[in-house]
């Protein structure tokens, strides 16, 4: 995932007290990592953890901070304190903002029911982790779902089949999935069968012979996808060749 610094500047203050408001500015000196989506969620969190640990104000989305109370007793005291409970929260959700600008997160964040007029950290923060979980889920589901459907017969070759194939091959075991080596096997020949009836016959007395490996499976797929693209450059030379001279 690529990694990008943030800069954040002052951020105004919507809310009037008696103090220095005038300039208010703090600088990031750790990395933040723009969420993008699933993919970076963990990567996402731990950054920006760092980053408000670095600035002491990382309890701000680990716990609800509740608003200091102002007694009369201490109220000039209390109500700076007041101010300054409010300018940290400013701060964080200011550090939060500018790592969820992807147009995609933003949509995410409103279909989960986003209060935006909700200034509590945590509350952002935890929407955003279990809005992008759900997500996750879901993503889950439906590249397992893709795997497990996978035709022969939806793509132009055998080549871009078994590319697809291994992509998500890849990525079923990169969330988690754990897939039975008979039952992976079992799907890559229902996956190719139909598109090669008289290949299927041999692969099918293998895989009842228990001589036939997901590898060796693949393998042998690999070596008839070479045959079909050699075979089609061929057909594509000699239609060019009898435009050319008849």
């Amino acid at each position: 995932n690529t990694i990008q610094s943030v800069n954040l500047v002052t951020l105004p203050v919507d809310f009037d007290y008696n103090y220095d408001t005038s300039i208010m500015e703090y600088n990031t000196t750790a990395t933040l990592v723009p969420l993008k989506g699933e993919s970076n969620l963990d990567a996402w969190a731990r950054a920006l953890k760092v980053q408000l640990a670095s600035l002491g104000l990382k309890p701000y989305i680990t716990t609800t901070m509740p608003a200091p109370e102002v007694k009369a007793a201490t109220k000039t005291e209390d109500e700076k304190a007041l101010a300054k409970w409010h300018m940290d929260r400013a701060k964080v959700m200011g550090v939060i903002h500018s790592t969820i600008n992807n147009d995609n997160i933003q949509s995410i964040l409103m279909i989960n029911g986003w209060d935006e007029d909700n200034d509590d950290p945590k509350y952002l923060f935890d929407l955003i982790r279990n809005s992008i979980s759900s997500v996750t889920n879901e993503a889950k589901s439906d590249v397992l779902d893709e795997y497990q459907t996978l035709k022969r017969a939806s793509f132009a070759s055998l080549e871009s089949f078994l590319m697809r194939y291994q992509a998500l091959r890849k990525r079923v075991k990169d969330v988690g999935y754990i897939i039975d080596d008979n039952v992976e096997l079992t799907n890559l020949f229902n996956a190719v069968k139909h598109s090669y009836p008289v290949d299927a016959k041999l692969w099918a007395a293998d895989l009842n012979k228990g001589l036939l490996t997901t590898k060796k499976f693949l393998s042998s797929l690999s070596t008839l996808a070479n045959t079909e693209k050699t075979y089609s450059s061929m057909m594509m030379m000699m239609m060019n060749f009898s435009t050319t001279f008849y």
